[in-house]
């Protein structure tokens, strides 16, 4: 309920020099990932199998960890070595 998932920025930012600074980026979410209500997943992030994104949290970056619970703003992995089912 109420996820948000965004690959952009919505709004291209330059450099002085005519660069964009912020392109797009693909977001992955693993096998087996329980993203909890109200999550905010940023571009660029990847999200391992097996993982619980708690309630609120923002996740902006590329998780290492799978199996884990990943929470908070910025989001962190938590708790690892976790297992969860339907």
């Amino acid at each position: 309920d109420n996820i948000h998932i965004h690959t952009t920025d919505y709004h291209p930012v330059y450099d002085s020099r005519g660069n964009r600074i912020n392109p797009p980026a693909d977001i992955i979410i693993g096998n087996n990932v329980w993203i909890c209500k109200d999550v905010i997943i940023h571009k660029g992030t990847y999200i391992p199998d097996g993982c619980i994104v708690g309630a609120r949290a923002l996740v902006n970056k590329k998780y290492d960890t799978p199996n884990a619970i990943i929470a908070g703003i910025p989001g962190k992995v938590i708790k690892h070595d976790i297992y969860w089912s339907h």
